[in-house]
């Protein structure tokens, strides 16, 4: 094996921004440890068989003793000229992190990294390892390989809590645990003033507008990715949770996880439970469930792929596993009662992912070919159901002559991923600040007959961002989280006509829009009663009130 790691440069005990190898680098190599071909039925030749049928320009190589000695770990994988790695360890779980930080310290981009689990559970078949094995590392390239390698590398670091450090990790800063930070991109933003659906997304007080830039507090960000999936433009980033990479990844794992029938778990990458290989379950590992939302779990569904949702310690990622499990069951039990089982629900980080009796519910007969995943909202939601009610929709008329007709239904929540806006049109002034500040086309604003102000709302397209509540000068907007029927079908719902011009009752002339006169009496009518009385009756312009004001 090659020598010491002399060359890289220290981990520096902070917060920072740092340079990678070039971004444009391309090819992709898959390391496998040696321990992992000894214990398992795996071998060089297979993986590379099963691997390279889509990426014919992946390496696979073996390592032999990838960790012990760890020294010449980062020169071995630096020969082999790749700018994105996935490597295959027999003991992630605990070397995980001492993979990553040897990479990342020598140049590569952490979004170009994975370190994939490859420890059989006991009591397995070698054919399922093997299987499962390459599910798992076909995911990962898949991930790595569409991962963006141009966004900004921000970190912070802890000290690791591991029991025992060697010399070399104490004095290289080998011992830190790194988590993700969230960075703003300016050149990809699209938003515009203090509303951003980033900005409303994040739970934890990290994110605020100064001026036209979004400025991230490191020491607040628990780079949990709640504003990645949020933002519209893909200005929001974070290392190692490229929505690209996780859709690419996400498609790999729903189409091995049919042929297997075996279900997809969704991990908390900090989540102590560890996903067993072999067993009845693959593992699709995100920085946090409050990045995962209900139109993940129904579009798993939708592909007929059975979800368990593990969260970690944290209170905001556990709570947000439950109520997503709850929720997006709901949702089932009205859109396709039979699958409501493919749930399997939430655990936490301290319970095992269970070893189930038997598989996850097989692929129901209604589910037709997969197209792939889509995980930014609200189309990840719209388009999961839309799918579910066209599969329910063709198995029912199959069965029987006629369909009745789809009755209304809505289910609120804190985790729904679409909005269902109300506009109270007696506050209205039809100022239109509400539908400037919608951003996806959602709530929009035209004239109508007699030149009044028709607002209109499809609620497919609201991702609950809250910009036109926050918007409203008069309070008039309020928006629920809730997905609703006839949504998420596309179409827009007319929410009300607002009068805007009105003539003169004494001499004819144009009178000043009627909502603002009204909204302007209400504040006088305690001071000046007379005065709101006039604007509240509202049919004379100033000049006649001025000669005449009985």
């Amino acid at each position: 094996m090659p020598g010491a790691l002399s060359s890289q440069p220290p981990l520096l005990p902070a917060t920072d921004e740092r340079a990678v190898l070039p971004a444009t680098d391309g090819r992709v190599a898959a390391v496998l440890c040696s321990d992992v071909c000894r214990h398992t039925s795996l071998s060089v030749e297979s993986v590379r068989s099963e691997l390279t049928k889509g990426l014919p320009q992946l390496q696979v190589v073996e390592l032999q003793d990838l960790c012990a000695p760890f020294s010449g770990f980062f020169e071995a994988v630096r020969a082999v000229g790749a700018g994105r790695v996935v490597v295959g360890c027999h003991q992630a779980r605990t070397r995980r992190q001492k993979i990553l930080n040897s990479l990342i310290s020598g140049g590569f981009h952490p979004s170009g990294l994975a370190v994939v689990d490859l420890m059989p559970a006991d009591g397995t078949t070698s054919r399922d390892v093997a299987e499962q094995s390459i599910a798992r590392l076909r995911a990962a390239v898949a991930r790595v390989s569409h991962s963006d390698l141009g966004i900004p590398v921000r970190d912070g670091r802890t000290a690791s809590t591991a029991a025992r450090l060697s010399r070399r990790e104490l004095f290289g800063f080998g011992y830190l645990d790194r988590h993700p930070v969230a960075s703003w991109v300016g050149r990809r933003c699209c938003g515009h003033g203090p509303s951003r659906p980033c900005v409303a997304a994040c739970t934890h007080g990290a994110l605020s507008v100064a001026g036209s830039s979004v400025s991230v507090d490191a020491s607040a960000c628990t780079g949990c990715g709640a504003c990645v999936i949020a933002c519209p433009s893909g200005a929001m980033a974070l290392t190692g949770a490229c929505v690209s990479g996780l859709e690419a990844s996400a498609g790999a794992l729903v189409r091995d996880a049919r042929r297997l029938g075996v279900g997809v778990a969704f991990r908390c990458s900090k989540a102590g439970a560890e996903v067993p290989l072999g067993r009845q379950w693959l593992g699709f590992d995100v920085p946090s469930l409050q990045m995962v939302t209900a139109g993940w779990v129904l579009q798993f569904v939708a592909a007929g792929v059975a979800v368990q949702l593990v969260g970690c310690d944290d209170e905001a990622c556990a709570t947000r596993g439950v109520e997503l499990a709850r929720f997006s069951t709901a949702l089932l039990g009205e859109i396709a009662p039979a699958r409501r089982d493919m749930i399997a629900g939430a655990i936490a980080c301290s319970q095992a992912v269970p070893r189930t009796a038997e598989a996850p519910p097989t692929i129901p007969a209604e589910v037709g070919p997969f197209g792939g995943i889509e995980l930014r909202e609200p189309r990840a939601t719209t388009e999961a159901i839309a799918v579910l009610t066209t599969q329910i929709s063709a198995a029912t008329e199959a069965t029987r002559p006629t369909v009745a007709p789809t009755r209304a239904w809505r289910f609120e929540s804190p985790v729904a991923p679409l909005g269902d806006v109300v506009v109270d049109l007696s506050l209205c002034t039809g100022c239109q600040c509400c539908a400037q500040a919608c951003r996806g086309g959602s709530l929009v604003a035209d004239d109508g007959r007699d030149g009044a102000l028709v607002l209109t709302f499809d609620p497919s397209a609201c991702p609950a961002c809250g910009a036109c509540v926050r918007a409203c000068p008069e309070g008039a907007v309020s928006l629920n989280r809730a997905v609703v029927v006839p949504s998420p079908a596309p179409g827009r719902r007319a929410l009300g006509e607002v009068a805007r011009e009105r003539q003169c009752v004494s001499c004819g002339k144009r009178l000043a829009g009627a909502p603002a006169t009204r909204v302007v009496a209400a504040r006088l009518k305690t001071s000046h009663p007379e005065v709101a009385g006039r604007l509240i009756r509202g049919d004379r312009c100033a000049d006649c009130l001025l000669r005449d004001p009985s």
